[in-house]
């Protein structure tokens, strides 16, 4: 199973526009789903999350409070309702093997008025899928966004 990136949304959405924006396989990001509660979940190769305080320490980020966790999919406790990248893969509802998405249609990502539907997808990679994005690249775009996030609030 993948591990999963989350932040708030605002700064997950800048951080995914700039990500695409770049125009590079290298750190195109992987899949970007929004979750019930309001978060931008990025998914990133098993380890990950183990990886994530010793990654953001060498990128300079350590000790910086970000708005930042990394957790194993398994461990999710805001469940996935909405795919921002790419918005080709269906989301499946809990327990549903088919590939319909959260409106029932088959290949629909479903409708922004499902948003509170509890869904997931199938373990990371995903046939079809590039593979899991460069950890380092995401993270820094992820972190700089969180950081400005922070700092737009705090004045």
């Amino acid at each position: 199973m993948p591990d999963v990136v989350s932040v708030p949304e605002a700064a997950g959405r800048e951080a995914l526009a700039r990500l695409l924006g770049y125009g590079q396989p290298a750190v195109a990001p992987g899949p970007v789903a929004l979750s019930a509660g309001g978060r931008v979940l990025f998914y990133v190769a098993t380890g990950g999350a183990e990886d994530l305080p010793e990654l953001l320490e060498w990128l300079d980020w350590g000790g910086v409070r970000l708005d930042l966790t990394a957790v194993a999919e398994a461990e999710l406790t805001d469940p996935p309702v909405r795919w921002l990248h790419p918005a080709t893969v269906p989301m499946q509802r809990p327990g549903d093997g088919g590939a319909e998405g959260a409106d029932g249609a088959a290949g629909s990502p479903g409708p922004a008025g499902s948003e509170g539907t509890a869904a997931r997808r199938d373990a990371y990679p995903t046939p079809g899928l590039p593979e899991p994005p460069e950890l380092i690249a995401l993270l820094a775009t992820i972190a700089a966004a969180c950081h400005r996030l922070a700092v737009a609030a705090a004045r």
